[in-house]
């Protein structure tokens, strides 16, 4: 698994545990869950990002290749605002969480904390849902 981000990296294959504070925290997670169920042995690549601001496309290798074209999909997908369903459950994900019946995703912590904060004079309902 190729990826340009060595937190990431580290957090899905080794060392480092993902937190309520990383914005990227329930896709780590999943990802975590999905590489555990497979029968697949993956092995962890760092991937320098933005290579093609050096080079021509054509003269990266594959794992170069495929992490601009991720980040061109990726950019691609943010321009077009797409409404996430945050109904959906999906297979790794244990439980949700939401503030106000909105989903709380990503950073955790800080996402909660601005909730909890943003109108101080209105009651705040948190609840978590647990998924098996």
């Amino acid at each position: 698994m190729g990826c340009d981000n060595t937190g990431t990296l580290s957090a899905i294959f080794g060392w480092k545990k993902p937190t309520l504070r990383w914005a990227s925290y329930d896709l780590i997670c999943m990802i975590k869950y999905r590489l555990k169920q497979s029968l697949i042995q993956c092995v962890k690549k760092h991937v320098k990002g933005h290579q093609d601001d050096h080079k021509k496309f054509k003269d990266l290798d594959e794992w170069n290749q495929a992490n601009v074209l991720a980040d061109q999909l990726a950019k691609a997908e943010l321009r077009m605002r797409n409404v996430v369903n945050t109904d959906s459950i999906l297979a790794g994900q244990n439980w949700t969480l939401h503030c106000n019946g909105k989903r709380i995703t990503g950073d955790v912590e800080r996402l909660l904390r601005n909730n909890l904060h943003e109108e101080p004079n209105v009651k705040t309902v948190v609840h978590a849902i647990w998924h098996s």
